[in-house]
């Protein structure tokens, strides 16, 4: 199950974030999109990227997912969240 992202606070520094689940897993990513190099600059970093769909909800960006090439806004997960 997914959930449309909606902002929120971080629970544990209180920044903005958006929040929802993608299939099921608790994803907080920065508010602010990112360009395609922002999203190298986070993977290189070791943080997850997601994209929001047309229905609200955020979808990891896997390898094939960046392949595809489809134009969504990209997120980076935010470092409170980042494994």
């Amino acid at each position: 199950m997914s959930t449309v992202a909606r902002r929120a606070k971080c629970p544990d520094c209180r920044a903005t974030v958006l929040s929802g689940l993608d299939e099921g897993i608790p994803v907080r990513v920065e508010p602010e999109p990112v360009d395609p190099a922002g999203e190298l600059a986070a993977l290189c970093d070791g943080r997850r990227t997601y994209g929001l769909v047309a229905d609200g909800t955020l979808a990891l960006r896997d390898e094939w997912r960046i392949r595809s090439g489809v134009g969504l806004k990209l997120y980076v997960e935010h470092p409170c969240g980042a494994r």
